[in-house]
């Protein structure tokens, strides 16, 4: 079986596979690793897809379409040639010249495909990237976030803890990750799905129309042709020294000029942007400044030096950046293939990711009735895949349904979410009691959501799932919500049992050698009845509640002991 792992990028696409024990790009018919997500249409609706495409910007801009990655999940057409296309039907033809280059490299066909997806894609853009493989026929089971990508083709053997901003030519992702050990852990995530390089070349190409006084519109041919060497232009951008450029526009030269200084004014709201969410990901990781090692820069618009600059003026730690800063991601991708088939050299790495959007519903508001609070379920950055309840009553004596609205966001007020839909479950007419409803919400390990109803008096179960058009109820959801729950509850069980051991260590530090021996001892035997039963929740639970009475024992014995006092051991984090 052979799975093909796509960056499918706002700008530029690349293909992967794990063979031999190692990471292979795929070249594309022109022997280029970077393949342009830009398609040409002729007159006939053929698509031409890749560099063929890209240089029919400048002879036939309104048959080309380009930057739609932006628009995945909006329900926005793109219409070219009197045809619409939704930006997953677009996406998929570049997946599809993709996958062609890949069996024509290969001379095999391709079985599956894993895309990597910004980490700020919401429920309906990773939905709509995976429609890619309904319309194309192929399985598309998994998709990654990039910047969880990045990390793996980044990582180091030393345990560290860095920062990746991912900066394309449309989006914007940030990322904290610990690394220790064998294990990426995905701290926080935050970012901009419509932020990118493209915005600084708008910036050059208006500055340029408005020095010359000339009106014109995004869809005409020539400013296709300006916004092509505007590009090459931003490159150029340096600290102390300006850029004078010719610049052709309808067979006349400009002149074309602008400072390093002046392009940083310009920029000004691009990096409010780009500061606003590096503190949003630091705030939600934890970690503090001086906890950071690095900062790994990812993608094409981190080849600006005005960038650069700026990066490390704001935070003041060192910042990495590979030669083949446009392939760290596919390389990452290339990495996770070998983990899914279990490949010899990495099949012992850890990636843990996270859910980029809080999941709630709404909750009568007694002060504001038509201003609903928030009622969280699944909070921003859990671990995937997670499983969170949470039991809900009728407002009224007799009522008969209870309609939940489906949010996703941070606001405590439930109009300032964003709505995924709607359920309503129905619930027997009581007059003497109020109903309850067990409401379960599944995030699984792409970030697609799962709900699960349960009414507590009749215990009838129904079961609801994102489709294209909103939440719809389910037949078949049990068997995958039950496994989201197990899973949630093995990460619970081994987050407890990690607390416990520091909590442990913590201990052994404050006793004598025969103590701490005898302590060592049980500890061994607690250890492997873990380890052996890792997959059993049940009894592992039950190890868990006798390791930590067996922990309470040692405290209460050494009580006397300042190490012990519960104000010691509650400021340094090992007392839930």
């Amino acid at each position: 079986m052979m799975i093909l792992g796509i960056d499918l990028g706002t700008t530029n696409s690349l293909g992967v596979v794990y063979v031999d024990n190692k990471y292979m790009i795929i070249p594309n018919k022109h022997n280029e690793l970077l393949t342009p997500s830009v398609i040409y249409f002729d007159e006939k609706n053929n698509s031409i897809v890749g560099k063929e495409a890209k240089d029919m910007q400048l002879i036939e801009p309104s048959a080309v379409a380009c930057l739609f990655k932006r628009n995945m999940g909006k329900g926005k057409s793109i219409k070219i040639r009197n045809k619409e296309y939704l930006p997953e039907e677009l996406s998929a033809l570049i997946v599809k010249q993709l996958i062609d280059d890949a069996e024509r490299f290969l001379n095999t066909s391709i079985d599956e495909v894993v895309i990597s997806v910004p980490a700020y894609f919401n429920s309906y853009q990773r939905l709509a990237t995976k429609k890619i493989g309904k319309i194309l026929g192929i399985k598309v089971e998994r998709l990654i976030n990039e910047p969880s990508a990045a990390a793996l083709a980044c990582r180091s053997n030393n345990d560290e803890t860095f920062i990746v901003l991912d900066f394309g030519g449309g989006t914007l992702d940030i990322s904290v990750v610990d690394s220790f050990d064998n294990i990426l852990s995905i701290c926080s995530i935050a970012g901009d799905n419509n932020l990118g390089g493209s915005d600084f070349d708008k910036i050059l190409v208006d500055k340029f129309f408005k020095d010359n006084n000339i009106t014109i519109t995004e869809s005409n041919k020539e400013y296709n042709s300006i916004l092509l060497q505007c590009e090459q232009i931003k490159k150029q951008i340096k600290k102390n020294s300006d850029v004078t450029q010719i610049i052709s526009y309808k067979e006349k030269q400009f002149g074309f000029s602008i400072s390093y200084r002046e392009f940083c004014q310009q920029s000004f709201k691009i990096f409010e942007k780009i500061r606003y969410n590096i503190s949003i990901a630091m705030r939600e990781s934890g970690f503090e400044k001086e906890d950071i090692d690095k900062l790994i820069l990812v993608g094409g618009t981190c080849l600006m030096p005005i960038v650069q600059d700026y990066l490390l003026d704001l935070l003041n730690i060192p910042l990495e950046m590979k030669d083949y800063i446009d392939e760290i991601v596919v390389c990452g991708l290339g990495t996770y293939i070998g983990i899914m088939q279990r490949e010899d050299m990495v099949k012992n790495l850890v990636l843990t990711d996270i859910c980029p959007f809080s999941l709630n519903t709404n909750t009568f508001n007694h002060q504001q009735t038509n201003n609903p609070y928030t009622s969280t379920l699944i909070k921003k950055n859990s671990v995937l895949p997670i499983s969170k309840s949470n039991t809900y009553y009728t407002l009224n004596l007799g009522q008969d349904k209870i309609n939940f609205d489906v949010n996703q966001g941070e606001s405590i007020y439930a109009n300032d979410n964003i709505t995924l839909g709607q359920i309503l479950v129905d619930v027997p007419i009581n007059n003497v009691e109020y109903e309850a409803v067990e409401l379960t919400y599944s995030y699984d390990i792409n970030s697609l959501l799962s709900i699960e109803a349960k009414v507590i008096s009749t215990g009838s179960i129904h079961y609801y799932e994102m489709r294209e058009k909103g939440i719809e109820e389910v037949l078949d959801l049990d068997e995958k919500v039950r496994e989201i729950k197990d899973k949630t509850r093995f990460y619970e069980s081994r987050e407890k049992w990690e607390h416990l051991k520091r909590r442990f260590n913590y201990i052994l530090a404050g006793l004598n050698d025969c103590d701490k021996e005898e302590l060592c001892n049980k500890f061994n035997i607690y250890e492997e009845k873990f380890r052996n039963k890792t997959t059993n929740i049940h009894i592992n639970k039950s190890i868990l509640i006798e390791f930590e009475l067996m922990l309470d024992k040692y405290e209460e014995k050494y009580m006397e002991s300042d190490i012990f006092n519960d104000s010691s051991l509650n400021k340094r984090g090992y007392l839930s």
